[in-house]
């Protein structure tokens, strides 16, 4: 009875050893590292918070300051101001090319078309002239300066320092609009004289109010945060995503009225704020000479979670993996060090040459089995050594055979030479002709004993094969080649497609007393090299097809028959690969048809 081995231990002393010894300094340094990191990352995140926020509130004062300018343009132009203070405005009013004819409304409407977020821009003249509208969304603002006057938003703003106020105005909701058809964030501002105070204009220009809310969602963590900004009387102007009302109302009552109080204290340090306020860590900023308080509303779970999932992966994941690693190759050192040295010691002398090594054998774990696997490798390879000896001699005496058997081929097409010498000396034309082809069928047959030829030497033999063919049938026979210039010069296995010729001579026109047509091409498809052999013979019945394809039977002649053709269409699957492909269509006394595709070399 066959002795049983014992179970392999030295996996198992490495994983009890590892564990008796340092699990429990595993477990105390994983515990401070993850404390360590999951602080980290809440401060790194609460840093990146700041950040962002104080990005996001520069944004918003660039776009607001951009509309500012904009409407700063009303009170600097020459053209403008000279309608804006016009004493007579019914000769102004006549003219309905008013501002495009006295002013450069044409460059304004350009700065507005360049902005793209401005959905409406509404002039009104202080002085009573026809104001200038514009709706990009629809929207219509009101016709004329009376209607203005009486609105909230016109005396809100003349109330307000500087004249300027930021609202936001919902869809459907009119103030200085008689149709409002999209949500917008408006800026009003009053445009006075200079020299006295008076006013010139009142100016109306709203924006897409998903302008902010863009700017927010591209500065987002991706950790749930959400976006509030509001305008220096605290109404919120813009939203991006969920924030309790709580929380909102908070910031409007003590946030924002703090926020205001610093910015008149000149420092770079005042302009945000950041608190914890249930479960939320909110920071907000307002820059200096901004007209928005901007609010990043974070809830602290989201980034404490994350933080603590990649705290426990990098503890448990690095530093378990390190410590395990670390053990395991100490341990291994001192268990698997001799007799690896054992079987160093062999690998190099069998390294340099030496193939008579044998690895004396310990122990029965792992590395015993080693040692035997090596001990049977060098057993087998100086057995294929031997073998592969002989195998080189036989084949040595092969080539020399082969190139014996030669000799007589080659004596054959020097003596066809010489006959067709004689025959042209006797102007036998056609057999000099007929001798001609035969020998030129002989020669491209041995091509040097090269199996490679090039495509074109393959038709050429085939055509001078249907040449001596010619001499059985003569006028009976037929023929049309044609080969694609470029696969002219692509390689292709000898004798593949000539035996499928010889099959349609020799089994389609053997037993036919009409006129025999063979059609013989190689086109370039997609690649591929494709040869199609067409023939009007006998034709073949489909389970004639099957039989050529599995070789079972002969079909036709007994030299290119069922197991010839079978062997050829092994040998293309055996050159070609899978890319290769042969079909057969045939119909009984109509003809068959013969189509090759292989690839070309190296594709």
């Amino acid at each position: 009875m066959k002795k049983l081995r014992r179970p392999r231990g030295i996996k198992y002393k490495l994983i009890i050893y590892g564990f008796r010894i340092f699990a429990p300094v595993v477990l105390v340094a994983s515990f401070f590292l993850f404390m360590h990191s999951a602080q980290s990352k809440v401060e790194d995140m609460k840093k990146r918070s700041l950040s962002n926020t104080r990005s996001v509130s520069m944004s918003i004062a660039l776009i607001q300051d951009e509309i500012k300018k904009m409407s700063t343009y009303m009170s600097i132009d020459s053209d403008i101001r000279k309608i804006l203070l016009e004493q007579d405005i019914e000769s102004l009013n006549k003219n309905p090319m008013l501002w495009f004819e006295e002013a450069p409304m044409e460059t304004l409407e350009n700065l507005i078309a360049l902005n793209g977020d401005i959905k409406t821009f509404a002039l009104y003249p202080e002085n009573g002239v026809r104001p200038f509208l514009r709706g990009m969304d629809g929207s219509v603002n009101h016709s004329t300066i009376e209607r203005i006057r009486i609105s909230k938003e016109y005396s809100f703003t003349k109330q307000k320092p500087y004249g300027m106020y930021w609202c936001p105005v919902q869809k459907a909701t009119r103030g200085t609009f008689d149709v409002n058809r999209t949500d917008k964030i408006v800026f009003y501002r009053e445009i006075f004289d200079l020299k006295d105070h008076t006013p010139l204009c009142f100016v109306a220009i709203g924006i897409d109010s998903e302008t902010f809310n863009d700017v927010c969602r591209n500065a987002s963590t991706g950790l749930s945060d959400s976006w509030v900004i509001f305008n220096t009387e605290a109404e919120v102007l813009s939203q991006a995503g969920e924030v309790e009302d709580k929380i909102k109302l908070y910031i409007q009552r003590n946030i924002v009225p703090l926020l205001l109080e610093k910015s008149l204290e000149d420092s770079e340090e005042n302009d945000i704020l950041s608190f914890t306020l249930d479960g939320y860590y909110v920071s907000c900023c307002l820059k200096e000479n901004a007209y928005s308080v901007v609010c990043n509303v974070m809830p602290t779970r989201s980034y404490r979670t994350f933080a603590f999932q990649l705290a426990g992966i990098y503890t448990l994941s690095l530093g378990a993996v390190l410590l395990a690693l670390y053990i395991l190759l100490l341990l291994m050192s001192h268990l698997i060090t001799k007799p690896l040295i054992s079987l160093s010691s062999g690998i190099q002398k069998f390294a340099e040459g030496d193939f008579t090594q044998h690895v004396d054998i310990s122990s029965d774990d792992e590395i015993g089995d080693v040692a035997r696997a090596f001990n049977k490798m060098v057993s087998d390879i100086q057995s294929l050594i031997n073998e592969n000896y002989v195998i080189k001699m036989k084949e040595k005496e092969n080539e020399l055979a082969s190139l014996q058997a030669q000799i007589n081929p080659h004596f054959l097409y020097n003596t066809l030479n010489s006959l067709y010498w004689q025959a042209m000396n006797l102007n036998s034309e056609e057999l000099a002709d007929n001798i001609l082809s035969l020998s030129r069928l002989f020669q491209l047959v041995l091509s040097h004993g090269q199996q490679d030829i090039l495509v074109e030497n393959e038709f050429e033999l085939i055509e001078h094969y249907l040449e001596v063919q010619k001499m059985r049938f003569g006028s009976k026979l037929q023929y049309e080649i044609h080969l694609d210039e470029k696969i002219k010069k692509e390689h292709f296995s000898k004798l593949l497609l000539q035996t499928f010729v010889e099959n349609s001579i020799e089994h389609g026109f053997s037993n036919k007393t009409s006129e025999c047509n063979l059609f013989i091409s190689g086109t370039l498809q997609d690649d591929m090299m494709v040869f199609e052999i067409k023939d009007s013979g006998t034709g073949m019945t489909e389970e004639q097809i099957e039989k050529l394809f599995s070789g079972d039977t002969k079909v036709g002649h007994d030299r290119v028959g069922g197991y010839a053709i079978k062997n050829i269409i092994d040998r293309i699957h055996l050159l070609y690969g899978e890319k290769s492909d042969i079909s057969i269509k045939s119909v009984v006394g109509t003809g068959t048809t013969v189509c090759i595709r292989v690839p070309i070399q190296g594709v």
